[in-house]
């Protein structure tokens, strides 16, 4: 992973391995990682997941030409509402949640991303402060998450990554990635764009990889792991 960093630092890479604990699992998602799998893997999930890992470099760059290309045409009114409506259709092919919140981290944007990942309308929840749907026994890593935001909103050049916990329209948990930067000089402003990714699948595959890494998966009883650690 080191080497393909070092290598190219935009190269999509997936994890898979059937040996790491949870801790060293993170490590690798915090040294570039896009994504975890666990073995033993279904054929479908390891496409599924190369797929996303792909599809995000391909919106990347698509964002990237959209940005480029309303530049170009900024003078030609019809061409740019043409441009602002492909956009919008690129976000919403995207599997990616793409949310904006003001400084009151209130929304004010999303893609229909949404709408499949959590069972909410877009309309209900737009002018919605987000810690609606935050669960209330995950409000301290929120208020971590708004720190965040507005410390982005207040500087320059921040870039981050975080967990956000939201609760689908059933009531479930829902883990997500967080990413978003503050705004550049030129476009300075009181809301910031996040792309959330949802990593519930992820987080259930490391609590189940850090259960049996401790626990005897014949008996569910603690094993030798635990009791050298507990030691």
């Amino acid at each position: 992973l080191e080497e393909i960093m070092r290598n190219d630092a935009n190269q999509a890479v997936v994890i898979m391995t059937a040996h790491a604990d949870i801790d060293q699992a993170e490590q690798l998602m915090r040294n570039g990682a896009v994504d975890f799998l666990a073995k033993p893997f279904r054929p479908e999930q390891l496409r599924r997941v190369c797929n996303t890992a792909l599809m995000r470099d391909d919106y990347l760059v698509s964002n990237a030409q959209f940005a480029a290309r309303v530049k170009e045409l900024a003078e030609s009114k019809e061409a740019h509402k043409k441009l602002n409506l492909k956009h919008h259709q690129l976000l919403n092919d995207l599997p990616s949640i793409v949310m904006e919140l003001d400084e009151e981290l209130t929304i004010t944007f999303l893609n229909e991303a949404w709408e499949h990942i959590t069972g909410y309308a877009i309309e209900e929840c737009i002018n919605k402060p987000l810690q609606d749907f935050i669960p209330e026994d995950r409000l301290n890593a929120f208020y971590h998450f708004e720190f965040k935001v507005l410390n982005a909103l207040n500087h320059e050049h921040i870039n981050v990554h975080t967990e956000l916990c939201v609760s689908d329209r059933a009531g479930r948990i829902l883990w997500l990635t967080t990413k978003f930067s503050s705004p550049e000089e030129s476009l300075k402003s009181t809301k910031i764009t996040v792309c959330l990714e949802n990593i519930t699948d992820q987080k259930l595959a490391y609590e189940r990889l850090e259960h049996l890494t401790m626990h005897d998966s014949l008996t569910g009883l603690f094993n030798r792991n635990y009791f050298e650690a507990a030691l």
